[in-house]
């Protein structure tokens, strides 16, 4: 059990940790698709619905806060509006992609290079809400398991499961409605009204991508 995702899962660590080592990186995969994740590993259960039309990604993130982004990739900004008090923030966003712990689809190679480095048991195939997928699975000491479901289109994660060795499973992430039309145009249309402008963080207080997650929770 060597990589950062496998022993943070088997540690019941939260996905959010791993915004610090794994940065949004540059786009390799597509770049227009749209899907759903359902996760559990970011500290509470979350949905997460995504989009993305060449350099603009929307999110809408439903679970404790129910938040929307919009990256502009090109114009290296980030909106932020949270729903609950229509709270809208704006701050500088130099990366070229979301973080891949928040976009596995967009940060797919570095992600998935991450997950499977050492050398996971190939345990078959499966298929995942339409998505076929390669099934890897890694092994504990303490008996614990997880199984990692790698899509074989553009080799992103569509489902991640974690058994604590007593027959008890739980799914951590589930990637589904996957689809790679355009999506509509209005989902990417910059925030209407007057947003509040975020100063950038003291230098070296965060790796980059990391924190648009931590202002999140802050709101």
């Amino acid at each position: 059990m060597t990589t950062l995702l496998s022993r943070a899962i088997l540690a019941g660590l939260p996905l959010a940790a791993l915004a610090v080592a794994l940065p949004a990186s540059a786009q390799t995969g597509p770049t227009t698709y749209s899907y759903t994740e359902q996760t559990n590993a970011l500290g509470a259960p979350m949905t997460i619905k995504v989009a993305r039309d060449g350099s603009r990604e929307w999110m809408e993130e439903i679970g404790q806060d129910h938040v929307t982004q919009l990256f502009d990739f090109a114009g290296h900004k980030l909106y932020t509006v949270n729903l609950k008090n229509n709270d809208c923030t704006v701050e500088n966003y130099p990366d070229p992609a979301a973080p891949p712990p928040l976009d596995p689809l967009s940060g797919a190679g570095e992600l998935t290079r991450e997950m499977l480095q050492g050398s996971p048991r190939p345990v078959g195939n499966d298929n995942v809400n339409g998505q076929a997928a390669t099934v890897y699975e890694f092994s504990h000491t303490t008996g614990e398991k997880l199984r990692l479901f790698i899509a074989n289109t553009n080799n992103f994660p569509v489902r991640v499961v974690v058994s604590d060795g007593n027959g008890h499973s739980e799914t951590q992430l589930e990637v589904r409605d996957v689809s790679y039309s355009q999506p509509p145009a209005n989902l990417f249309a910059v925030p209407a009204g007057q947003c509040r402008t975020l100063q950038p963080p003291p230098q070296n207080a965060q790796p980059q991508g990391q924190q648009p997650r931590q202002r999140r929770n802050q709101q």
